[in-house]
């Protein structure tokens, strides 16, 4: 029974009926305007605060990485560490500085960068793999500095020129190549005999003393032409040492044949060979380094803050600054093949050799 009021004049008036759902979200509406227009203004500021940070972070990664690639002392590093310390982005900074303290010979300073990486980043990329071998080559020279320097210094013929025992550290495996060239030619023995007799005197000389290094593994490229004769091949030694990930990244990507049949093009006015792509739903972490770029480099293509797994670069001739690049391997043997490389041309095959004795399984990210 509906409920009746009074009208002005004392009458009871039937009190209308409830109206229909639109009618009491209006009511609603009129009665807690204010607070549903708080409610939207402070999610309109939500949202633009979560683009506005996103895209800061995504401008600040870039930042970074450029001003890394433009600082060429150390004491300009730990300025960018200085600037960026709090963000995300100064664990990279970390991690080149500590590289860049290895490179340079400061091997305790070096350690103690990296191992406050380590500290402060165990979850970084390369935390994973990269830093920790890095840290295990600086732990192996101190060991051989500390144990065996006495006695290296003891020895009288020692000749401690810098130029000299580079020379003499880097000779020894383009040495082994050439040798393995001649042997290949029965005509040459006294020559085989010869370098290997010189191989031997460098390795047992004071000037070749130091920690044991392990061979690089390399890549040997085989070349098709149009008709599908084998036109020429070369070989590329993998920087294992310095781009660990990278390395395992091309070692396997070589031996699952995904390079077989693909083509080079020439780009950046015919001073590079870039190989064409294959789509992979994967990328790798960026690795620094501080190589140069000498003529035969294979630089890594990137995008944005990783490196593309299957994508590279190789350099024709030299340059002066290969950008904010990984380099992570050189053309050790006829370059001139690559040189010679048409359009017309397909990758037969990449095989890998001299590899270590372990997994090559690189860390990678999605996309």
């Amino acid at each position: 029974m509906a409920v009746k009021e009074k009208d002005p004049k004392g009458a009871e008036a039937p009190v209308p009926p409830a109206g229909g759902w639109f009618d009491r979200l209006d009511e609603f509406g009129q009665k807690h305007a204010r607070i549903i227009l708080t409610v939207s203004a402070g999610l309109i500021v939500l949202t633009v605060l979560i683009i506005a940070n996103t895209a800061y972070k995504s401008s600040l990664a870039d930042r970074v990485a450029r001003d890394i690639s433009k600082a060429a002392t150390l004491d300009a590093l730990k300025e960018l560490e200085d600037r960026y310390a709090g963000t995300e982005e100064v664990a990279l900074i970390r991690a080149t500085i500590g590289i860049r303290l290895y490179n340079e010979g400061k091997l305790v300073e070096a350690k103690k960068k990296l191992e406050e990486f380590m500290e402060k980043h165990s979850g970084h990329a390369l935390a994973l793999r990269a830093v920790p071998q890095t840290l295990q080559a600086i732990s192996d020279n101190l060991k051989f500095e500390n144990e065996q320097k006495d006695a290296i210094l003891a020895v009288p013929s020692l000749e401690t020129h810098p130029i000299k025992s580079v020379k003499y550290r880097t000779e020894i495996p383009r040495l082994r190549e050439k040798l393995e060239e001649l042997k290949k030619n029965p005509e040459r023995k006294e020559e085989v005999a010869a370098l290997e007799r010189e191989i031997e005197r460098r390795l047992n000389s004071p000037l070749g003393i130091g920690p044991t290094k392990l061979p690089h593994p390399q890549l040997v490229f085989r070349i098709k032409d149009k008709e599908g004769k084998e036109k020429g091949r070369f070989t590329v030694e993998l920087f294992e040492d310095e781009a660990p990930n990278t390395t395992a990244a091309l070692v396997e990507l070589a031996e699952k044949k995904h390079f077989d049949g693909l083509k080079f093009t020439l780009v950046a006015t015919d001073e590079r060979l870039q190989v064409a792509p294959k789509a992979l739903d994967y990328l790798i972490p960026f690795e620094p380094t501080t190589r140069e770029g000498l003529s035969g480099s294979l630089i890594m293509v990137r995008q944005g803050d990783h490196n593309l797994p299957g994508e590279f670069q190789i350099l024709l001739k030299s340059v002066d600054a290969p950008g904010d690049v990984t380099v992570c391997g050189i053309v050790t043997a006829d370059l001139d093949a690559a040189r010679k490389i048409t359009a017309d041309d397909t990758i037969e095959a990449v095989t890998a050799e001299k590899k270590r004795s372990h997994e090559y399984k690189p860390q990678t990210v999605k996309p």
